[in-house]
């Protein structure tokens, strides 16, 4: 397994591997996430994340098949006095396909997340989990991560 950056010809692999997890999402929470079908993302979203000069789009393969992904971007701290100036890097998603979990895929991934941000000389990783997805929330605690806030929701139906 080797972990490289995405290319454009990499579309329906990385639409079949978001497919998945997407599907998952549905299911955990129909009323926020629908049911998707490929493609899961339009061509443009992958076109945006190859051209995006502050982001990184790594693939996962083991003779030529998709295993994962991760989606990774750089952000900074709001320029207001409450914050402390900084940069980091943000994990936007890490896919790593069903038959392929526990298996070092996603350690993998955020290995070469990680040495992404530490190349742009940043310090710090953030992400979000959805409270449903323990096994999620289990992995990232065994790589260091810990809650930094809580995000709150409410239904107003009866």
């Amino acid at each position: 397994m080797h972990v490289r950056p995405a290319r454009g010809d990499d579309y329906e692999p990385i639409c079949a591997l978001l497919s998945a997890v997407d599907a998952r999402h549905h299911a955990a929470l129909p009323e926020r996430f629908n049911p998707t079908s490929a493609p899961a993302r339009p061509r443009d979203w992958l076109d945006a994340k190859l051209s995006a000069p502050d982001a990184a789009l790594l693939l996962a393969e083991e003779e030529g098949a998709a295993l994962g992904l991760v989606d990774v971007h750089e952000a900074a701290a709001p320029q207001i006095p409450l914050f402390v100036p900084r940069r980091y890097a943000v994990v936007d998603q890490l896919v790593v396909a069903d038959a392929r979990h526990r298996q070092g895929v996603g350690r993998a991934l955020m290995d070469a997340a990680h040495q992404w941000a530490r190349a742009r000389g940043l310090t710090q990783v953030e992400l979000n989990v959805y409270e449903f997805n323990e096994g999620a929330r289990a992995f990232y605690a065994a790589l260091g991560y810990e809650t930094l806030s809580r995000k709150l929701g409410r239904s107003l139906e009866a």
